[in-house]
């Protein structure tokens, strides 16, 4: 028969594990197989080649030192080395001595030790015949730096030589700078990312847009803010929040009278007839006594006010000798003896003005402004021989009316030196106190001159005689002089005796504004009304009329009921159901009443003309209401006329929130404790700039919400403003940002209505009901706009501890920083003012308390109790003793806390008395936790601060994994909660599982020591291995825990996520779940038994498609469904889970698949095969020497290379794939080629094999084996040594290389490296075609 031949030409059909091998393909067609090609590859059509995917490393071995080289080789000293870079070394390299692979042999060698931490590297040291050696680095390693010295042993011999390090391949690829490594690492991490050149390397760690994070990165952990004040009397820069004020717009409005901390007031200071100062120290109020006075309503049935009246500041007309005591309604001399001790026919209590609220109880002493001495009737000068009564000192301005004189607590004088003066800057609130008969109030004979006085505070009232009769019962009322008018009610007036506003003052469609403390609440029904009366003529009139503030109640008289009325007048009632309906009875609240609202308006009154307007209360009896302590009847922060028009504000309260804006990031809402009564008016928002250490990047915005009547809030919060520490304010109405105000440190937005334009969910993507919005996770991926972790710890609770000592968060509150100190290998950082776990709160007595003054503490099951200053202690009244001290007054109320009436059992207590840092303090503890442990302490002792009760709502709890940020000395990092130890409240210990990071032993956290502000992020101690929380769209950050996918595993664990379009891949240990996650809505498209993953690098992107490995096989999903890549090829290919990685070479179009640490199989997408195998127990394969198992997953980057991390436990070590090694370098051992059994259409029938043609390029020592049916297990070699470049022809019958017979059904062909020890092929090698000549032998 004719003799055949059959081409064999390349292997696209590849590598075939699972047929057996007289079932592989061999066909002479694209399809055809083999059944091994270890270290030589099959994706290239038409040939083999040993050109092999590479891997190197970013700190592998670019070149030696020249001069630095030491060794010795078998005893012989050699010269040194020269010449020398990353690739072929090829200097002359001086003489080796025998041992040194002479005779052109070229065995890689590995190194013996290095004084670094690199490993790896693979050189070869050729020595010719002449003793010229070569070296050539044929591996570079990994995690080398420079100046390491790496040794070498000569092979087969005991000769060592040693390298030194010159450059590494680290930073340099091509002449270009490429990879570097992320600043904030984690070697341990089994997830990676490579970005702009970097390579990053974390936990859970993703790119969304231009952000990079990871779980616990403090960059991207949302914090809210935990301080900032809501109309705080004295705005601060605040730490770790904003302050904000709202005030009613104030623009062209007649201010009557405007507190310093009135809900309405963003000036900072008080305010009496729009001015801030008064007269004789440069101010334009030359003196009030000429522009304010009160009346009495001497009885209810007077029907009205001026029956009795006087200036304020004016001593009693009863009495000229009392002079020199000083009687002042808007300054109370000598304490509480003197202060309600008002003129006016001998009625003790009338109004006064202090310079805080006191609200709801009675001013202390320090509190009372003197706006001023009297000075006689308005008739008389300013200030001259008419005013005798003005005194010299303290400024020596001798009859100079309105200095601001201090409080005086001396009896023979108006002043003393020491004191500080009170100006109107100062003025916050007037108080109204109803006038009582005074021999009913001390039961005591009345008599001329006093009775039972004693010098100093605290003792009797002074009592006077009186020749009048005097009613119970009186009320009073004050009176503004606007315009034109007397006084005294006598005698003409001129020119000269102007109002504060000229002739007159308009107040045509001008609403009143009051905010008003209804404090008789002990018996409200007694309270009738407030009324507000205000004069008018036509401002034309000629004004030699007589128009009297004096004390007639007829046609120019307040008559607020009765007839007939005033026709001059305007008169509004504000009457208690109202008041009470506002919560006037609970609190100071903002009344608006419409100017069309008057229930008189006599004929004759003229808007336009207004000359005075009175502000007064009455009752509907005269039943006896003096209150204990002197508590006032009404208490007013803002009387005023505001221009009236069409607002959104009024008829509701609005809550006021704010937030931080962090890497455009928005954080939860955090709501001010206080609301906003809102009012007919324009809204005034004022923003304070934070402190710097909050960062000059910091920013905010700032929302409003309305409230319903219930208190509930209603809708989605609006958006106001939002601030920029760098930048300043922005209203949501403007395009650009107000730079801040630098003598106010803050800057002002106004609005007529509620601005609909924003809202914050529309802000920050934010579910309305979002609790948390930080979580650890272990995986992640991105899906289009959108990310998604997994396998999740959500964030529990949030502390920001401020460390520097010159914040102060409000008046008359204890400073809020605090020492923190760090205990490094003592794992625990201990606080001084808080706990860790509970609400804690601190009182501090800066002096004696007084009798009858008062502290009310609340405990978190809402148990109140007041405790009150007395002289003995009597725990059981829960009564403390004033004592002598301050010491002995914290002890005894210490003990009433601690006592059955007090809080015992609910609150723990800890007295600092007599230590240094903390004397006359103590700490307060909530026992049960929680946020409603954050209660208030209502303060009334006049020599106490203290500071409420807070972090109630930020409980840590043992087993928590916190995050901290601002420690000092690289001591930052993630701790898990081992326990707590509390010594006392100043000694609160958090104890860690393990040393904090850091090198130092401890470390103290304020007072300049470290930073200022320290944040602390807990989070639950275990993962939920079900849950998957998304972003909110576009957001790279910020998972709010209403957004969630839960798996509901019951037992399986999240591992690794990835993407592919609009699928979201979730591998957990025991399956696959796909996601579809193209609409709002996500739901499973499929799940995938057995197809689970336990880390990322057994999952790799190939495109838009994903790959995955596991001990079941190896998969990729296209986008559309699951190809099993080791089906009927490759299943029978053992996987060891725990060592099993893939990764995808773009530059082959390859993937990489380690199905064990020295075994890698090679898939390519090109040929849709296996097309090469790696197995290093076989010998030397490049850069495959030793465990190449990568650390983490493989990723895309620069070039188009793919990266990973491998030796994380020792050294980073950055190694990428993407390169082949085609270089003529003599470095291939461990090469097998072989085929299947070739039968040539029929295994049944014998063929005589005569030859092989084989087309090759640079196959220099190599081997050719074949085997045929005759002798199945023995291949025979049938060449061996060098092929030439082209068609080489050998002979199968020839050299007894096969049997005489040469024939067998089938011949199988296997190709080999010549000698793996001595004679490596090279790595360039190419086969091409093998012919196979044979005759079909006859059928027996």
């Amino acid at each position: 028969m004719a003799k055949k031949s059959i081409t064999l030409n390349g292997f696209l059909g590849g590598i075939n594990k699972d047929a057996d091998a007289s079932d592989i393909i061999s066909e002479g067609s694209d399809l055809d197989e083999v059944v091994s090609s270890e270290n030589i590859f099959l994706d290239y059509k038409g040939k083999i080649v040993t050109e092999h995917p590479d891997i190197k490393s970013s700190r592998g071995v670019g070149s030696f030192d020249n001069g630095d080289i030491y060794g010795n080789i078998s005893g012989t000293s050699y010269a040194t080395l020269t010449g020398g870079s990353a690739g072929d070394w090829d200097g002359q390299k001086g003489t080796f001595n025998d041992g040194w692979a002479e005779d052109n042999s070229s065995m890689p060698i590995t190194q013996t030790s290095t004084t670094g931490s690199g490993s790896g590297i693979l050189v070869q040291m050729r020595t010719s015949a002449s003793n010229v050696t070569t070296l050539t680095i044929l591996q570079t390693g990994s995690g080398y730096d420079h100046d390491d010295k790496i040794t070498f042993t000569e092979p087969g011999g005991s000769g060592t030589v040693s390298l030194r390090v010159n450059t590494q391949l680290s930073g340099f690829l091509g002449g270009e700078n490429w990879l570097n490594l992320g600043s904030s690492n984690d070697s341990t991490a089994d997830r990676a990312l490579v970005y702009d050149y970097t390579f990053y390397q974390n936990t859970g760690i993703y790119k969304m847009g231009e952000a990079i994070t990871y779980s616990g990165d403090s960059e991207y952990i949302i914090n809210t803010p935990t301080t900032g004040v809501f109309n705080n009397p004295v705005a601060n820069d605040q730490h770790n929040g904003v302050d904000v004020k709202i005030a009613g717009g104030r623009e062209n409005s007649i201010n009557l009278f405007l507190g310093k901390t009135a809900l309405d007031n963003d000036l900072s200071q008080g305010m009496i007839m729009d001015e801030t100062s008064l007269g004789g120290k440069g101010g334009h109020l030359s003196d009030p006594t000429d522009y304010v006075l009160y009346s009495i309503c001497r009885d209810i049935t007077d029907d009205g006010f001026g029956g009795s009246w006087t200036h304020w500041n004016q001593t009693s007309p009863s009495h000229e000798s009392n002079s020199s005591v000083g009687y002042r309604i808007l300054g109370g001399a000598y304490a509480h003896r003197w202060k309600f001790a008002a003129s006016g026919a001998g009625h003790r209590y009338s109004a006064a003005v202090t310079i805080n609220s006191d609200a709801g109880y009675e001013p202390i002493a320090a509190n009372f402004i003197d706006l001023g001495q009297a000075s006689g009737e308005i008739h008389q000068p300013a200030s001259g021989t008419g005013n005798t009564s003005n005194p010299t000192s303290p400024d020596s301005v001798t009859n100079n009316p309105g200095i601001d004189y201090p409080y005086s607590n001396n009896e023979s004088n108006n002043w003393p030196a020491s004191d500080t003066p009170r100006d109107v800057t100062e003025a916050d609130t007037i108080n109204f106190w109803k006038a009582l008969d005074w021999a009913k109030e001390t039961h005591n004979a009345l008599t001329e001159g006093k009775s039972g006085a004693t010098t100093g505070e605290g003792g009797d009232y002074e009592t006077f005689a009186h020749t009048v009769s005097e009613a119970v019962g009186s009320s009073s009322a004050i009176y503004f002089r606007t315009g034109a008018c007397r006084m005294d009610g006598t005698g003409a007036i001129d020119s000269t005796e102007d109002g504060r506003y000229g002739k007159c003052v308009d107040i045509t469609n001008r609403d009143i504004a009051l905010e008003v403390f209804l404090t008789f609440s002990g018996n409200i029904y007694a309270f009738d009304s407030i009324w507000v009366c205000a004069y008018g003529r036509p401002p034309g009139e000629a004004y030699s009329h007589n128009r009297s503030m004096g004390s007639a109640l007829g046609d120019d008289g307040f008559r607020f009921d009765g007839t007939p009325k005033s026709k001059n007048i305007k008169l509004w009632q504000i009457p208690r159901s109202r008041l009470v309906d506002k919560k006037a009875n609970e609190g100071f609240v903002k009344l608006i009443t419409s100017h069309s609202a008057a229930i008189h308006e006599g004929e004759n009154f003229d808007p336009r003309g207004v000359t005075w307007i009175a502000l007064g209360y009455t009752f509907n009896d005269d039943m006896d209401i003096m209150l204990s302590n002197h508590i006032p009847v009404l208490q007013v922060k803002e009387f005023a006329f505001l221009e009236a028009g069409t607002y959104g504000w009024g008829g509701s309260d609005w809550k006021i929130y704010q937030t931080f804006i962090q890497n455009k990031h928005e954080s939860l809402l955090k709501a001010y404790e206080a609301v906003w009564a809102g009012q007919d008016s324009e809204l005034s928002l004022s923003i304070y700039k934070p402190n710097v250490t909050l960062g000059t990047s910091s920013g905010g915005n700032i929302y409003i919400q309305q409230l319903d009547d219930s208190g509930v809030s209603v809708g989605d919060p609006y958006k106001l403003a939002e601030w920029s520490y760098e930048k300043g304010v922005k209203s949501v109405k403007d395009d650009f940002f107000a730079p801040w105000n630098n003598t106010t440190n803050s800057q002002k937005v106004s609005f007529k209505t509620l601005p609909l334009r924003s809202t914050y969910t529309f802000e920050s993507g934010v579910p309305i009901d979002t609790t948390s919005l930080n979580a650890l996770y272990k995986t992640s991926a991105v899906v289009g706009r959108q990310v998604y972790i997994g396998n999740c710890a959500i964030e529990k609770a949030q502390k920001c501890i401020t460390t520097d000592d010159n914040y102060t968060l409000e008046t008359n509150l204890i400073q809020p920083d605090e020492l923190l100190s760090v205990h490094r290998t003592d794992k625990y950082i201990t606080r001084q003012k808080g706990s860790w776990t509970n609400a804690t709160a601190v009182i501090k007595f800066t002096g004696v308390a007084l009798a009858g003054e008062t502290i009310k503490i609340t405990s978190t099951d809402g148990t109140a109790v007041t405790y009150t200053a007395a002289s003995s202690e009597n725990t059981a009244a829960n009564e403390f003793s004033v004592a002598t001290g301050a010491s002995e007054n914290m002890t005894s109320l210490v003990a009433c806390i601690n006592a059955a009436e007090g809080h015992q059992g609910k609150i723990q207590v800890y007295d600092a008395s007599g230590v240094s840092a903390d004397d006359n303090q103590i700490y307060l503890t909530q026992v049960v936790a929680g946020e409603a442990g954050n209660t208030t302490i209502v303060n009334k002792v006049t020599n106490a601060i203290h500071r409420d009760f807070r972090e109630g709502d930020s409980e840590f709890s043992v087993g928590d994994q916190v995050i901290t940020k601002g420690l000092p000395h690289s001591l930052d990092g993630t701790y898990t909660i081992a326990s707590f130890a509390t010594v006392n409240i100043t000694n609160d210990k958090m104890v860690f599982t393990t040393n904090l990071n850091g090198s130092v032993t401890d470390a103290a956290v304020g007072n300049d020591a470290g930073e200022e502000l320290v944040r602390f992020n807990a989070f639950e101690g275990s993962y939920d291995g079900s849950l998957i929380l998304k972003s909110m769209i576009g957001k790279a950050a910020g998972f709010s825990n209403e957004q969630f996918i839960d798996l509901e595993f019951g037992g399986d664990t999240i591992n690794v996520m990835e993407s592919s379009g609009d699928r979201l891949l979730v591998f957990s240990t025991m399956k696959l779940s796909i996601i579809n996650v193209a609409q709002d809505v996500e739901f499973m498209d499929a799940t995938f038994d057995y197809y689970g993953v336990d880390k990322h690098r057994q999952v790799c992107k190939v495109g838009e498609g994903v790959a995955w490995i596991n001990q079941s096989g190896v998969f990729f999903f296209d986008g559309q469904q699951v190809v099993i890549l080791t089906d009927k090829k490759m299943s029978t290919v053992e996987i060891t889970n725990d060592e099993c990685a893939v990764g995808y070479d773009a530059g082959r179009n390859l993937l990489w698949c380690w199905t064990h640490k020295h075994d890698i199989h090679f898939y390519s997408f090109t040929t849709s095969s296996w097309v090469g195998e790696i197995h290093h127990s076989t010998g030397y394969a490049g850069a495959y020497n030793g465990d190449s198992l990568p650390d983490t997953n493989i990723v895309g980057g620069p070039y188009g290379y793919s990266y990973y991390e491998k030796n994380h436990n020792t050294v980073s070590s950055t190694q990428y794939l993407g390169t082949s090694r085609a270089a003529a370098r003599y470095d291939r051992t461990g090469i097998l080629f072989q085929t299947g059994k070739i039968s040539l259409g029929n295994i049944g029938r014998r063929k005589k094999f005569y030859k092989l043609y084989v087309t090759a390029l640079n196959a220099q020592q190599v081997q050719i084996l074949v085997r045929t049916d005759e002798s199945p297990s023995t291949f025979t070699a049938v060449f061996t040594g060098s092929l030439v470049d082209g068609e080489n022809a050998i002979s199968l019958t020839s050299s007894g290389l096969l049997s005489s017979s040469s024939v067998g059904k089938y011949l199988e062909i296997k190709i080999t490296e010549q000698n793996s020890s001595t004679n490596p092929a090279r790595s360039d090698m190419e086969i091409g075609d093998i012919t196979i000549i044979y005759r079909e032998k006859g059928l027996k």
